[in-house]
């Protein structure tokens, strides 16, 4: 009996040992299993578009900025364009201003030296020495404030007044007045007519010139204008491709955001699968390893009964062989 245990210990444990290791296997791929599963991440390949679309976007952004940059400075350079068109403009106004207030004095003054009014007259009769001091006395009476001024001594001519006595006084129209008491009034020369008409039509002249050179700069301003506005019309169109660079950019890295996310999903799905089979094959082994232990169980029973049995037929042929 112990020789046949013996054997159906050793024909049993090479079974079991065999079933143990496979066991232990199986669930040494199901432990890898579980933790691939816990780590899984996204493929490479996934990763790298990621990591470049990334990369583009950064430098859209970079770009954006950029754009933004130049678009601020071509708006302010566009506004130092404008406001210098404007200074020039209102200097070119300022100066055509000037140039119509010396044209209305020069106009005034030639008017003087056409003799037709009482300023030429009076010039003209000043040419006379015997008209001097009537000239003289006149430019003092024709003063508006005339009417206000003290020691005229005013009275009417008649047969009774000796004009010898009123050798200074003045009559207009039978009235007389004192003249020693009033200054002279000043009244330009020929000379000093001409004089101030030539200083501002050089005056006219060179406000011309400088308008001119406004004209020219203006000119030129609105040349540097439209390629300021030119400038800042491609930079927004520029602006905007970029913009939509990004949004292009940032819905793409969402879509491979969402296929990595489905690949990772599917390669988990798989190893939880293959997960399963390992675990069904090692309660499948575990199983059969019960049964295994069973039938080695019976069969050492077997052998202890057939044992009994032998033994117990023996003794009874020792027990007849004794009779006979």
């Amino acid at each position: 009996y112990n020789r046949e245990k013996q054997n159906i210990e050793d024909l049993y444990g090479a079974q079991r040992s065999q079933l143990d290791n496979t066991v232990n296997e199986n669930n040494i791929f199901i432990a890898k299993l579980d933790s691939d599963i816990a780590n899984t991440q996204y493929s490479s390949s996934y990763k790298d578009e990621i990591a470049n679309n990334d990369k583009n976007i950064a430098q859209y952004r970079l770009d954006q900025k950029v754009v933004a940059k130049d678009l601020a400075s071509a708006q302010n350079n566009l506004k130092a364009i404008k406001d210098e068109i404007d200074t020039n403009i209102n200097n070119h106004k300022q100066n055509h201003l000037k140039i119509c207030s010396h044209q209305d004095v020069v106009t005034q003054k030639q008017s003087l030296m056409q003799g037709d009014t009482l300023h030429s007259f009076l010039l003209q009769s000043e040419a006379n020495n015997e008209l001097v001091g009537a000239v003289n006395n006149i430019k003092k009476v024709i003063s508006p404030s005339l009417m206000n001024k003290k020691n005229l001594l005013p009275q009417w001519l008649n047969e009774n007044i000796d004009e010898q006595n009123h050798s200074n006084d003045l009559s207009v129209f039978g009235l007389s007045i004192n003249t020693s008491n009033l200054p002279e009034s000043k009244l330009e020369t020929h000379a000093e007519i001409a004089k101030e008409i030539m200083d501002r039509e050089k005056s006219i002249q060179d406000l011309k010139e400088v308008i001119v050179g406004l004209d020219k700069d203006i000119e030129k301003l609105e040349k540097q204008q439209q390629l300021a506005k030119a400038l800042i019309a491609d930079l927004r169109v520029a602006s905007a491709k970029v913009e939509s660079a990004i949004d292009d950019a940032e819905a793409n890295g969402q879509y491979l955001n969402i296929q990595a996310e489905q690949d990772k999903e599917q390669r988990v799905l798989v190893m939880r699968k293959e997960r399963e089979r390992l675990q069904g094959v090692v309660k499948e082994l575990r199983s059969n390893l019960s049964d295994l232990l069973a039938s080695k169980e019976l069969d050492v029973k077997t052998a202890k009964k057939r044992a009994t049995e032998l033994k117990q037929n023996e003794i009874e042929k020792q027990r007849v062989n004794q009779k006979s």
